[in-house]
């Protein structure tokens, strides 16, 4: 049993420190505006469009509400654009280990994909519903 235990806490340990270590590799509550970013997924939730895209190796998943009246280009799979992308949960709730969130107190809730390489939820500050627009209101 006491060795039960401990490898428990062992494990524990090492997993709390491999995830943590995300933290620190460097990346930024906000994203390079020069990047280019290639669309590999549309999908949607309740009221939201997730995006799902690619910069080299790593991919993120892009939070936009629905529009029904939007302007600009409309945006489409295997293409690249260059998206001006912000964290919504960098910080304190990543460090405590919480995977899923509801934005706007509906029932639709988005989680993370830990498993497919998706640790953060961002927001493109140039998307408007599944438009990409060059200023916003």
């Amino acid at each position: 049993m006491k060795r039960l235990i401990l490898a428990s806490l062992v494990l524990t340990l090492i997993t709390s420190c491999a995830s943590r270590s995300y933290l620190d590799t460097g990346r930024k509550k906000d994203y390079d505006p020069t990047w280019v970013y290639k669309v590999y997924k549309i999908d949607s939730i309740g009221s939201w469009n997730l995006i799902y895209v690619k910069h080299e190796a790593y991919r993120y998943k892009i939070l936009s509400h629905k529009e029904i009246d939007a302007e600009g280009m409309k945006i489409g799979k295997h293409e690249k654009y260059n998206l001006k992308l912000h964290s919504m949960i960098y910080g304190a709730m990543f460090a405590y280990g919480v995977k899923c969130f509801n934005f706007d107190n509906t029932a639709d809730v988005i989680c993370l994909e830990r498993n497919k390489g998706i640790f953060d939820l961002l927001y493109a500050e140039n998307l408007k519903g599944l438009y990409l627009v060059e200023k916003l209101p």
